[in-house]
């Protein structure tokens, strides 16, 4: 193949670290020859890599409107629909890969797949069989085993999940996803003694364990152990100098130690050695927010942007970065009156009020609600999130509260103003699909840290119950936006109160939080992303 070869090409862009180019590169010669299958097929890939799951829907489709039984392009699609909480469209699709397969590997591959869109409706005994389908045929069926831990977890059967992870690791000591799956789950019940323990276990297996003490200070990082995070990336550093992901894990690590002036240049050496990674330039401009120099952080996350125009982060910090500047252009970008709606939604299908209606499902979703604790990775402080995914997946009360919040999404989108050229309304259009849903549960004390949704374009809340106001407290349980969640001197610029009932629209990019709230009983929320359906 030549450098003509528009494929060859993007391939080699890819490599480099330059998927934007790539994809101009397949864009450019699909434009001359619509016809070229290979090249859509794998500019379908290039957008799932990246994320645009809408462009790359619609690319394994034209692939398949022409070459219906083609595996690779169906297994794709399957991969979308799935990310995209679409499970009910991926399992016909998934019967026609299993139909098709031939080999060992294509069979369990599909046998997998059907347990995980099974799994994402709630039909956890066929999800087991297709599991246990599928690890029979292809024993090493990579992430087969983390997904079948997750099954067991969502059954209730935690002591045989944590059993499963353990003998995995046995045999597989640098299985990263069942290392991770493990120690989240020790986090969640609690059980502080055993997390972490089995990076240990595993490194002294190995003699170069470098992704592992990778992976093992992520989760130092978000379990806020700075110094053993520190530590873990060095160590990582010395058996390989040259590993981006341990260079800007160390960064990561200085920064959040506040120690500015030595995790700025790591930044910009790992920005240099990857010029295409988004993250890499978030993570720079988001030290030198924390270090107050506004200038050179929109500058950092203008260079993302350039690479990726929909960043949902870059966005948020190019927010912030203006507002340290007191430039006035953050209201422009933020909208934080004309973008964030509330919606007091009428009562679903055969229910004459909302507090029916919401006291019969906040029942429903109590019985999903298993952990003693939040999430290591999530921004829930003094809750749990279900183990449920809430729409999409057959729960008959959430589908009827879903049509009314479809309703709502789209007021929301049809009323939208602005110029074509903004990062938000410039996506507005007639059609949307949601990526993503979860519900979670606050008691006392509890709140959301500040954050954004970096997977999405609309994001939400919706309230199912909301503990009575408190008079001492009269902000408690708000919604605040504009707040970050470092202290560079910038507060919230708006509240919303919460509300049985009331859905909250706003952009995914704004920085979004809690106030705690205190006092008996609890906050049930479910929340959502949208994507535009024309990517």
């Amino acid at each position: 193949m030549t450098d003509t070869d528009p494929i060859a090409s993007a391939n080699r862009l890819k490599a480099a670290g330059q998927p934007a180019l790539a994809i101009a590169r397949l864009d450019a010669a699909l434009a001359a020859q619509p016809d070229m299958l290979e090249a859509r097929f794998n500019l379908a890939i290039l957008r799932h890599e990246i994320g645009d799951l809408v462009a790359a829907e619609a690319g394994y489709r034209a692939v398949l409107a022409r070459h219906a039984q083609f595996q690779p392009a169906l297994q794709g699609l399957c991969g979308v629909l799935l990310a995209m909480d679409r499970a009910p469209e991926a399992t016909p699709v998934l019967q026609q890969l299993l139909a098709g397969a031939k080999s060992a590997d294509e069979i369990a591959m599909a046998e997998q797949g059907l347990s995980d869109a099974l799994k994402s409706q709630g039909q956890l005994d066929e999800a087991l069989a297709h599991s246990r389908r599928a690890l029979a045929l292809v024993p090493k069926l990579p992430g087969a085993h983390a997904s079948r831990g997750d099954i067991l977890e969502q059954l209730g059967r935690i002591e045989d999940a944590i059993a499963l992870y353990r003998a995995r690791l046995q045999d597989e000591p640098a299985d990263l996803n069942v290392h991770t799956r493990l120690n989240t789950l020790l986090f969640r019940l609690g059980r502080d003694a055993e997390f972490l323990q089995s990076f240990d276990a595993a490194m002294a297996r190995m003699a170069r364990p470098t992704r592992l003490l990778i992976a093992k200070g992520d989760f130092l990082l978000l379990a806020g152990r700075l110094q053993e995070a520190e530590q873990s990336f060095a160590h990582a550093l010395m058996l390989e100098p040259g590993n981006l992901d341990a260079l800007t894990g160390h960064a990561t690590a200085l920064s959040r130690m506040r120690q500015f002036e030595a995790a700025i240049p790591r930044f910009e050496q790992a920005a240099q050695l990857a010029p295409a990674s988004t993250e890499i330039l978030n993570r720079l401009a988001t030290a030198l927010l924390q270090a107050r120099d506004g200038a050179a952080a929109e500058k950092a996350a203008s260079r993302a942007l350039a690479l990726k125009p929909h960043d949902q982060q870059a966005l948020a910090l190019t927010s912030l970065a203006q507002r340290l500047l007191r430039e006035g252009r953050d209201d422009t970008l933020a909208g934080y009156e004309p973008f964030i709606r509330m919606f007091d939604l009428d009562p679903p299908e055969g229910f004459s009020s909302m507090t029916d209606f919401n006291a019969e499902l906040d029942a429903y979703l109590d019985k999903f609600q298993r952990d003693q604790r939040e999430h290591l990775n999530q921004t829930l402080r003094g809750g749990t999130r279900a183990a449920i995914r809430p729409f999409g997946a057959g729960h008959e009360l959430a589908e009827r509260l879903k049509r009314r919040i479809d309703e709502a999404i789209g007021h929301y989108i049809a009323d939208l103003k602005g110029p074509e050229d903004h990062p938000f309304t410039s996506r507005r259009g007639k059609s949307f699909t949601m990526a993503g849903s979860w519900t979670s549960r606050i008691t006392d004390s509890g709140y959301h840290l500040n954050h954004i949704h970096s997977g999405g374009w609309i994001s939400s809340a919706y309230y199912v119950a909301v503990p009575e106001p408190s008079e001492k407290d009269p902000l408690g349980g708000h919604l605040k936006f504009g707040e970050p969640p470092w202290d560079i001197g910038l507060a919230a610029r708006r509240m919303v109160m919460p509300k049985p009932g009331r859905l909250v629209l706003f952009p995914s990019y704004l920085w979004h939080g809690t106030m705690p709230f205190h006092g008996p009983g609890s906050r049930t929320t479910i929340a959502f992303d949208v994507l535009p359906a024309n990517g």
